[in-house]
C-alpha cells in the first residue's frame, strides 16, 4: 500500500518460508491459523512485489511457486577477514565440533545435543542465542565435553571456526546458511 500510494517499486527479499515453521512453535489449530496467515501476508507481497530477492533456488522456486512475477537470486556478502585470514592447519581428524546459528527448533538444536551426549570422545561447542538458549545452558553443564559459547560477533565467530574440525548444520527446513558459506571459506 505504501508502494503503491508513493508510486515506488516494492522490492522484497525472501529468505525464510516461515509457513513451514508453523508447527514447530504453535500447536495444530494455532499452527494452522499462523500458516494461513503467512500464506496471506507473503503471498500479497509476493504477488504486489516488482521484484523478489531469494538467497538459495529453493526460494526462489517457493517464490514463483507463490504467485511472484521476478525472482531473482542473490549472493550472501562475505567480510573480507573470512576471505584473508589464511587457512589454520589440520591433520584430518575430527576432534571438536561447532554448531553455529539461531536456537531455535527450526535448527535442530536437540541433535547436537544428543550427538553431544552419544559421543563423549568429542568435543562440542555451540555459539548463538534464541529460545532453546536454557536447554544448550543446562546440557552445556551437563556434558563436560560441551561448550556454549553464547553470542559471538565476526571476529570471534572466526576464531572459534578456525578452532573446531567440522561445522555441524542439522536443519532440515532451512536453505544453505551463511555460516556454512563462511566456514567453507
Amino acid at each position: 500500500w505504501h508502494a503503491r500510494r508513493h508510486r515506488a517499486r516494492l522490492i522484497m527479499g525472501l529468505h525464510t518460508h516461515f509457513e513451514t515453521q508453523a508447527e514447530l512453535y504453535w500447536n495444530r489449530v494455532l499452527g494452522g491459523i499462523n500458516r494461513a496467515y503467512f500464506n496471506f501476508s507473503n503471498g500479497l507481497l509476493l504477488k504486489e512485489a516488482a521484484l523478489v530477492l531469494a538467497n538459495s533456488e529453493h526460494m526462489v522456486e517457493t517464490a514463483k511457486k507463490m504467485g511472484a512475477r521476478d525472482v531473482e537470486l542473490i549472493g550472501a556478502p562475505l567480510p573480507t577477514e573470512f576471505v584473508e585470514k589464511p587457512l589454520p592447519s589440520s591433520d584430518g581428524s575430527i576432534k571438536r565440533v561447532l554448531f553455529a546459528g539461531r536456537l531455535a527448533a527450526e535448527k535442530n538444536v536437540e541433535y547436537v545435543l544428543e550427538a553431544a551426549e552419544r559421543l563423549p570422545h568429542l568435543e562440542f561447542s555451540i555459539a548463538g542465542d534464541g529460545p532453546l538458549r536454557a536447554l544448550v545452558e543446562g546440557k552445556a553443564r551437563e556434558l563436560s565435553n560441551l561448550r556454549y559459547l553464547g553470542w559471538l560477533n565476526r571476529g570471534d565467530m572466526l576464531e572459534v571456526m578456525d578452532a573446531c574440525d567440522v561445522l555441524v548444520l542439522p536443519s532440515s527446513l532451512e536453505t544453505f546458511g551463511t555460516i556454512a558459506l563462511e566456514a567453507m571459506v
